[in-house]
């Protein structure tokens, strides 16, 4: 059935038409014009082609059945061009569109090509045997129109849905679409897709709706514009439990017409990704969603997560972004990200922050990156998260380090578990940084020279940066150096934390408001005091040694004064002589002395030699004796006294020593 060049005053009805060949209803000469409606509900054709036809009024296609294709196409001859054109522009009553609801193309496609449509465009769940094409001709002016809203809900396209250079009044609607792949993207007029070609974006005016689709292959949006005033709209761009096998992109706009768009992709309002699952890569570099969030949360990444700059693109802009549960197989860049702090929505809470609660990156999550850092205002939250690396700096983290400022700023790092922490700090630390009950494995410093990992400085400056500080970060720390070999490093932040400890109660104690708890605390900590300088905080044991070495050389002095030396009981019974308590050796050296002080300053050990003597009781300690052959005494104090007092520090010393040295050792090896 072939009608062409028709005009009627009235309606066209050819509703249950059953047509064994092709419809054409066509503009060859002159328009083909129906100032009515058009009914072709149920129609049964091989295919049907309508080129460059007007209806003033409805036209209804609903529930046809098609073997081949569906074809909507402008009209082009040598002197004039006819657009498909359905409903009447302007006016007070509603504006009238196109209906090809739950229709059936069989083998091939369903195609729209230079269409203006005053209403709606409803194609919802049409199923066709390829694809769904919208593209724009290769004349200028001639782009797709939609007045109101293009419904592709429930549809079914097994290959593709191509939309390519189209301005819709409203929404698009594609939810619960089921699809091999969709392309919504700019058309370059003439084929030409350099910087100087004309290009027809597709501006949306409401938001587009893909949620619960399923989709086997890619989805790429690129060239988009959505409305930036309608404020009933919550998001700009919806795929909440979405499935795309493949990947997702969203790039920069295209050149308008002679005219400039902006150098994003157009979703001021936000992106809702939640519970989204993406096999491939999401990548968002390229968006402005300044007045809303992109929200993945629950989302499932496959690959990578593509948020890093471009040379010739301006960071992704958004005022929050919501990560919380996400996960990621691959990396996440996020170094492009530049989030506002302040926007026109009061719905949006925590604007300017970054919510990663119960992330899981299997790679890295880079927040800087090649020098270039996210600009992240308020809060990057990722508590409780799982990360295989993570990369931070302090260009944007540098405020004042107390709880105030945590509620609001800062890197939340809260029982985090983190294979690699890498931060650049040729700037100075992020500040401030939660680090209670993180359980980082490796750290990483980065500076213009290069990278360490073994400076106990970076360690210490960086935990310094956490108001809320903790024994279970800086042993982790502690640990993490002893277990990757850096045996100093970790002695130096063992050092450190107990240093913060001591003057932590200590602060404690002089705040409160009693006097009780300031006596216990200085009863607790001063004894200790003297044993932390010996052992520098359990660390090491070489200033104790060497006191003792030293107390040592004094009892051998001491004890090589026969003054202060008399027979012991094992003596006493031993000589043939007869000797009493009083007396003092005759013969008397300083070698005698030595082992007489070794007895002493070595009690886990027997000694034998000169056992027949020891320190004298009864008289005071001598301590020189003149020429004249008399003794210069301590006024309290006797020999054994000494003794005394010297095996029982040793007993307690040389445990210390002992566990500290075997620790040592065995870490060793």
């Amino acid at each position: 059935v072939d009608i062409s060049d028709y005009t009627a005053y009235g309606e066209l009805s050819m509703r249950e038409s059953a047509i064994a060949g092709v419809l054409t209803l066509s503009s060859k000469t002159r328009a083909f014009y129906v100032r009515g409606s058009g009914d072709i509900e149920y129609m049964k054709a091989r295919s049907a082609f309508l080129q460059g036809v007007t209806f003033d009024g409805l036209l209804t296609m609903d529930y046809g059945s098609i073997d081949q294709y569906l074809a909507f196409e402008a009209a082009e001859t040598e002197h004039h061009t006819w657009p498909v054109r359905i409903g009447h522009w302007g006016g007070n009553n509603e504006p009238l569109g196109l209906s090809l609801y739950g229709t059936v193309i069989k083998n091939n496609f369903l195609a729209f090509k230079g269409i203006n449509i005053a209403g709606k465009l409803n194609a919802g769940y049409i199923r066709v045997g390829t694809g769904i094409f919208v593209e724009t001709p290769d004349v200028a002016g001639m782009g797709n129109r939609i007045g109101g809203t293009l419904i592709l809900s429930g549809a079914v396209a097994p290959q593709t849905l191509n939309i390519r250079g189209c301005r819709i009044g409203e929404d698009l609607d594609a939810r619960s679409i089921k699809a091999g792949e969709i392309n919504i993207c700019e058309a370059y007029l003439n084929g030409d897709s350099n910087e100087t070609a004309l290009s027809e974006p597709v501006e949306v005016g409401g938001y587009i709706q893909l949620s619960d689709a399923e989709i086997e292959g890619d989805v790429l949006l690129t060239g988009i514009t959505t409305n930036t005033t309608n404020t009933d709209t919550t998001y700009s761009l919806v795929l909440r439990r979405t499935a795309i096998s493949g990947n997702l992109s969203l790039y920069a706009s295209a050149r308008r017409m002679n005219s400039e768009l902006p150098s994003r992709a157009m979703v001021p309002r936000g992106i809702n990704l939640r519970k989204a699952s993406i096999g491939g890569d999401l990548e968002l570099s390229h968006i402005d969603a300044s007045e809303g969030e992109v929200d993945l949360t629950d989302a499932v990444i496959g690959r990578d997560v593509d948020l890093k700059p471009r040379s010739s693109n301006p960071p992704a802009k958004m005022a929050r972004l919501s990560m919380e549960g996400m996960r990621c197989d691959g990396n996440a860049d996020l170094s492009g990200l530049l989030l506002i702090s302040k926007t026109t929505r009061e719905d949006i809470r925590g604007q300017g922050s970054v919510h990663a609660r119960g992330i899981t990156v299997e790679g890295a999550l880079d927040i800087h990156k090649d020098g270039t850092s996210a600009f992240i205002p308020g809060k990057l939250n990722l508590n409780s998260g799982k990360l295989g690396e993570l990369s931070i700096s302090f260009r944007y983290f540098k405020y004042s380090c107390d709880n105030k400022t945590l509620e609001t700023s800062g890197i939340h790092l809260n029982k985090t578990t983190i294979e690699k922490l890498s931060v650049a700090v040729d700037e100075g630390f992020p500040c401030p940084i939660d680090l209670r009950f993180a359980d980082i494995k490796w750290w990483e410093f980065h500076r213009s020279g290069g990278t360490t990992c073994e400076n106990a400085d970076d360690y210490i400056a960086l935990l310094d940066k956490d108001p809320n500080k903790q024994q279970h970060t800086w042993r982790a720390v502690e640990n993490s150096l002893y277990e990757r070999g850096y045996e100093d490093a970790a002695d130096s932040v063992h050092k450190a934390m107990r240093h913060w400890v001591r003057e932590t109660e200590l602060q404690e104690a002089r705040e409160s408001n009693s006097i009780l708890w300031k006596i216990w605390t200085q009863i607790r900590l001063i004894p200790r005091m003297p044993l932390d300088f010996f052992t520098e905080f359990g660390t090491t044991t070489w200033r104790l040694v060497i006191a003792m070495v030293l107390w040592f050389t004094l009892s051998t002095y001491l004890f090589s004064i026969n003054e202060n030396i008399s027979p012991s009981e094992e003596g006493l019974a031993a000589t043939n002589t007869t000797l009493t308590n009083s007396d003092h050796p005759i013969d008397w050296s300083n070698w005698d002395g030595f082992w007489v002080a070794l007895r002493f300053h070595v009690p886990v050990i027997l000694f034998t030699a000169r056992d027949e003597w020891e320190p004298t009781n009864g008289n005071r300690l001598a301590i020189y004796q003149s020429t004249d052959g008399t003794f210069r005494h301590l006024p309290f104090g006797d020999p054994e006294e000494y003794a005394n007092l010297v095996i029982i520090f040793h007993w307690l010393a040389w445990p210390i020593i002992l566990i500290t040295a075997s620790r040592k050792l065995f870490r060793r090896s």
